[in-house]
């Protein structure tokens, strides 16, 4: 039998703290993933646009680059 806990602490620890944070661990692990799979298309796309027009790809704001790629990262994840 599991050992008692002082009174009410049983719904402070439903699921176990262990189990909680390997789940945690495994959606940290994926969401990673995620963002490391949009990053390499991210790049040669950014790549691409400096060897076709280095001109105008001086005059975008790096902030519109950055805008993008935290929506792709952010749609991708879910």
């Amino acid at each position: 039998a599991p050992p008692k806990l002082p009174f009410g602490m049983e719904d402070v620890f439903t699921e176990g703290v262990e189990k909680k944070e390997v789940n945690l661990a495994m959606h940290q692990q994926e969401v990673n993933l995620a963002m490391h799979q949009q990053e390499v298309p991210l790049v040669n796309v950014f790549l691409e646009g400096v060897k076709s027009d280095p001109k105008a790809l001086a005059r975008t704001p790096a902030s519109s680059f950055i805008d993008r790629a935290q929506k792709t990262i952010l749609t991708s994840a879910y």
